[in-house]
């Protein structure tokens, strides 16, 4: 048991470096057929595709991690690096290979799962009195990001598939409407 902890951990911290560089051409570029004004937010690299044999094994990290996080506001934050990383993670999939839409839905659908956790525990850091100013600011531009990309996305994707990135625009509108009312 040891072992596979200090492996865990070991992987972890290796990894930690890579997930929050950048990349500078953002997907969004490439599924924007015409230019528009984006929001300035920046989503992190997503590593490991949901398709990686090994991806198990960084969803079991996360968790990990996720479970050692005390404190509330940091809960948040990490919460929403992890939507940031499933919709980014989406939308790269689909990049990769339309077939998968199935799995980018998926993807993209867990991580409105880790903001409304991470709206959750911001909504609590502030009922505890922490500063949460930057956070909400933060969770909101997040959103705003999260909205556009779906909009792009939304228009990339088969008739048939409308109706599911719908859903997903739907549910993040809801979430926008939350944190709006938590500042």
């Amino acid at each position: 048991m040891r072992m596979i902890l200090m492996l865990l951990l070991v992987v972890f911290f290796m990894s930690t470096s890579l997930s929050h560089a950048q990349e500078e051409g953002s997907l969004s570029a490439t599924l924007t057929p015409t230019p528009q004004k984006t929001v300035d937010y920046t989503l992190p690299y997503p590593g490991l595709l949901p398709d990686n044999p090994l991806y198990f094994v960084k969803m079991i990290r996360d968790r990990v991690v996720l479970m050692l996080i005390s404190d509330t506001v940091k809960r948040s934050k990490f919460n929403l690096l992890q939507a940031d990383k499933r919709l980014q993670a989406g939308l790269y999939l689909y990049k990769e290979d339309e077939q998968k839409i199935e799995t980018v839905i998926t993807t993209i659908s867990k991580g409105q799962n880790y903001f409304f956790d991470a709206l959750a525990e911001a909504t609590r850091a502030k009922k505890e009195g922490y500063d949460t100013d930057i956070l909400f600011v933060d969770l909101t531009k997040s959103s705003l990001k999260h909205e556009e990309l779906l909009i792009q996305f939304e228009s990339s994707v088969s008739k048939d598939q409308k109706s599911s990135v719908k859903a997903l625009l739907v549910r993040l509108r809801d979430l926008q409407k939350k944190i709006e009312q938590a500042q």
